[in-house]
């Protein structure tokens, strides 16, 4: 069952609408089915997740060799047709969708956590004051 996450606005940065499904599955990570999805929208949740390496700018601050220093790093990857994004980008990728006109089919399979049973005695004697 499509749902959105969250009922907030985002301001317009896109001038693309996609009417569609996103398709993911939530586990430690952020699973999304891009088999479906257009190449801009692919390419959109790919810059979320890509950032620049400090080392390749000091490197080329000082006149370094940057050979072999990648000059953006991506903390995501594609894995045959899903591309797989950390978790703590979800807030990121919803305003995203959102903004474009999309709605999200998650799959949430996050393992329950266990309960603690936990007694506690309490053997101390208060004082008056």
């Amino acid at each position: 069952m499509p749902q959105m996450l969250f009922e907030t606005k985002a301001p317009p940065r896109l001038n693309r609408k996609f009417k569609g499904v996103v398709k993911a599955v939530l586990t430690t990570k952020l699973a999304i089915e891009t088999q479906v999805l257009p190449a801009w929208l692919v390419s959109e949740f790919r810059r979320l997740v890509t950032f620049a390496n400090p080392e390749f700018f000091k490197n080329e601050h000082l006149r370094k060799s940057n050979w072999n220093t990648p000059r953006h790093i991506v903390r995501g990857e594609m894995l045959g047709t899903q591309m797989i994004i950390p978790r703590g980008v979800l807030d990121k990728a919803d305003l995203l969708v959102i903004e474009i006109g999309g709605l999200w089919d998650f799959l949430d399979k996050r393992p329950e956590p266990q309960s603690l049973e936990i007694s506690i005695l309490f053997k101390a004697k208060l004082r008056e004051y």
